[in-house]
């Protein structure tokens, strides 16, 4: 089953040669990431503040638009109903 958020989210940056601490900060990183664009499908933050934080990632913000696009549409060509909810996001049954 697919999580609401799938789509969004960003990739964890593994490395096979990151140490236990770059392992760790990467985490941390991604969580953030995480709140971040939660924060943004709620309509608590803006969306090139997210795009902004790729960057500072360096994770390239339109390769992540474009593969959040193809994961959207994937997921509704496989027939998943969906509702506006009050910030007008369209979330599935």
């Amino acid at each position: 089953m697919t999580d609401i958020l799938d789509p969004f989210l960003s990739p964890f940056q593994n490395h096979p040669d990151h140490s236990y601490a770059d392992a760790k900060a990467e985490a941390i990183a991604t969580a953030d990431r995480n709140d971040l664009i939660i924060e943004v499908l709620e309509g608590d933050a803006d969306i090139d503040d997210y795009l902004e934080m790729l960057y500072e990632h360096q994770i390239d913000p339109i390769g992540w638009m474009n593969q959040t696009a193809q994961q959207l549409e994937r997921v509704v060509d496989s027939g998943v109903c969906y509702l506006q909810n009050e910030n007008g996001l369209y979330l599935p049954l």
